[in-house]
Parts: structure tokens; sequence; C-alpha cells
């Protein structure tokens, strides 16, 4: 029998072997207090909790805050990579090679195109209009597009 649902589903034998790993001599389904009964999913801080009785409710409130963050990091990213993937498959070949050229020439063959290089490629657009376009495909705000992002802004403003 499986608890939750999913990748982040967990068979008792598995809830077994991390408990008796953590030092927690055995837990059942009863010793939890707060189990969905239709799903069977176990409240991530009451797992915790149950599996590390002694630590502080302030240690599980911030691993519970941190496996939220990674949860909201894991579907931005997943979101990030469909559009992407929509991007790059709405190109004809050409495009897609025209814009793999214009990045290796942009760039010098680096991994990343910078704000300031994009400037120097584009003199005859201004900063307030060049600046929202970037920071918009800037996704992981770094400074900085791959070519991915690069190929998804040449997408954009060739359809405008």
């Amino acid at each position: 029998e499986r608890v939750g649902k999913g990748r982040q589903a967990l068979s008792w034998v598995e809830i077994a072997k991390i408990t008796s790993a953590v030092g927690v001599p055995s837990v059942s389904l009863q010793d939890f207090k707060r189990v969905d009964k239709r799903t069977g999913v176990i409240v991530f801080t009451e797992l915790l909790a149950t599996l590390f009785p002694n630590n502080p409710q302030s240690w599980i409130d911030s691993l519970e805050t941190r496996h939220q963050s990674e949860q909201k990091l894991s579907l931005l990213q997943s979101q990030q990579n469909q559009h992407i993937t929509l991007a790059v498959n709405s190109c004809t070949p050409s495009q897609l090679e025209e814009y793999k050229e214009m990045f290796a020439l942009f760039t010098n063959n680096s991994e990343y195109l910078t704000f300031p290089e994009m400037q120097k490629i584009t003199p005859y657009l201004s900063e307030d209009f060049l600046r929202p376009l970037f920071d918009e495909h800037d996704t992981d705000q770094d400074g900085r597009l791959d070519l991915y992002n690069f190929i998804l802004l040449m997408n954009d403003t060739t359809r405008e």
C-alpha cells in the first residue's frame, strides 16, 4: 500500500526504511493524527514531526517552507520547459538555425547573452524598450539569456 500519490507517494516499506535510518523504531498509520482518509496522504509536517520527534517546531516549519519552495520552483521550471518547447516547436527549422547562428555571433560563442551585449547589437532600440523585453525573457533573473530564452525572445518579437 502506498501513502500519497504520484512521485511523492511512499510505501509503508519505504517509510519503515526511512524511520529505521533516522532512528525511529517503527511507525504505523495510527501514529499520524492528520491523514487524509480518502487519499491516504500524510501531512508533510506531521511526517517530519513523527520522524524527528526531538526537533523543535521551528525546524519542522523551516523544512516545510523549503519543501513548498522546491515544489513551486519545480512547477515553475516545468511550465517554463513547456513554454520553451512550444516556442522551439513553433519555429521552422531554418528560423531555429538562424536564431542559433545569431546567438553564437552575438555572444562570441558564449552560453549567455547579457543585456549590455544586447544593447550593442541593437543600438537603434532604446533602453526603455529593450530592458522590459530582456527582463521578460530572463526567466531566472540572472541578467543573462541562454539560447532557449533568446529563441523565445526572437519568437515573440518576430510575431509582433
